[in-house]
């Protein structure tokens, strides 16, 4: 966040800093537990962005932790509290600074703050936003701190179900308890985690969500319609040929046997979704909503939208298309934009 002064009265030293619209990251998980893998990815990005600058002008902030992090109306991730900052500089000193839920092993040595330092914070902030609780939840005294000194971290994909194993790795190279073998700067952490998301993305069952910014981004068709196309081409040449070889019965003086009347129902995949019409799912959870959709007919793809800025309970549909109600084409695919908002 931005920093407009720095005032020493000779009583007690100040700055000005931006005023953020907001609340802060430790807030909203509080309040709602797990993020989106996508929604973290975002946050982290725009994290490593500032630290990436800090970095480059000599400064290690040494206490990156969402407490530190505040989110603003709109979804912009601000890097705040620079208090224990320490320069490139300094050595480690005998002093061990920062918050011991997220303090990193090289700090609890007394060696230098690096990079490399925030670059392990930023990763136990990746790994609460996707597991929903800290890295390190309990057992913050010595013996636990001794314990991150000399064993490696938790993994990610290990304790959280539904995370897959290429961002569990990510995470995990992040929060090394050996500096060295983690990223080199915070900015290769975050694209390396957001190429990991979209990754697992596209080997996820739907639905898919996605933040506001990539709405509109098209996924590839699916099989599903080329086979209901065929399906559809056989039934109407079949339907063709039978009427050719009655037409060509009667031509020729061929008695024509009367038969019995057909039975009632549907002659073709498009007559059996005659009359079908579109059900509400507005306000039901997304997976149900989805679920609805493909058992009445529409394409196993439904495309799902998040909305971070609607109201209502996250999580539930607000809208649909088709809307409730509409006529529908078998194989057709429904969209739906779900509540997700994470910055309220």
């Amino acid at each position: 966040m931005h920093v407009y002064d720095a005032v020493d009265n000779g009583i007690e030293p100040f700055i000005v800093m931006e005023f953020v619209a907001g609340r802060s990251l430790n807030a909203i998980l509080r309040e709602r537990g797990r993020l989106p893998p996508t929604a973290a990815a975002d946050i982290v990005l725009q994290i490593a962005g500032a630290l990436d600058a800090a970095h480059g002008a000599g400064i290690i902030h040494c206490d990156v932790k969402p407490a530190n992090i505040l989110i603003g109306k709109r979804g912009a991730a601000k890097l705040a509290d620079f208090g224990i900052a320490r320069t490139s500089r300094m050595d480690g000193g005998n002093q061990v600074l920062g918050t011991a839920r997220y303090i990193a092993p090289e700090q609890l040595e007394g060696l230098a703050a690096t990079a490399q330092t925030d670059v392990y914070g930023l990763g136990l902030v990746a790994y609460e936003m996707l597991a929903g609780r800290p890295a390190f939840e309990a057992n913050v005294g010595w013996e636990g701190l001794r314990t991150r000194i000399l064993a490696a971290s938790p993994r990610l994909d290990v304790e959280v179900a539904g995370v897959t194993a290429n961002v569990g790795d990510v995470v995990a190279r992040a929060m090394d308890r050996r500096p060295e073998r983690r990223f080199s700067s915070a900015s290769e952490f975050a694209n390396a985690l957001a190429s990991a998301v979209r990754s697992s993305e596209r080997t996820e069952v739907l639905p898919r969500f996605v933040l506001p910014q990539r709405i509109g981004s098209l996924r590839p068709l699916g099989h599903f319609p080329l086979v209901l196309g065929a399906v559809l081409i056989l039934v109407m040449l079949a339907g063709i040929l039978s009427v050719a070889r009655a037409s060509s019965s009667t031509a020729i003086g061929t008695p024509v046997r009367s038969t019995a009347p057909t039975p009632a129902g549907p002659t073709s995949l498009a007559a059996a979704f005659a009359g079908r019409t579109t059900p509400n799912v507005v306000g039901m959870p997304a997976k149900e909503a989805a679920s609805r959709l493909r058992e009445s007919g529409f394409r196993n793809d439904v495309e799902i939208t998040v909305d971070t800025t609607a109201p209502g309970q996250r999580g539930t549909v607000q809208r649909q298309d088709p809307a409730a109600g509409a006529p529908f084409q078998p194989g057709q695919r429904a969209k739906l934009v779900v509540i997700g908002r994470y910055d309220d």
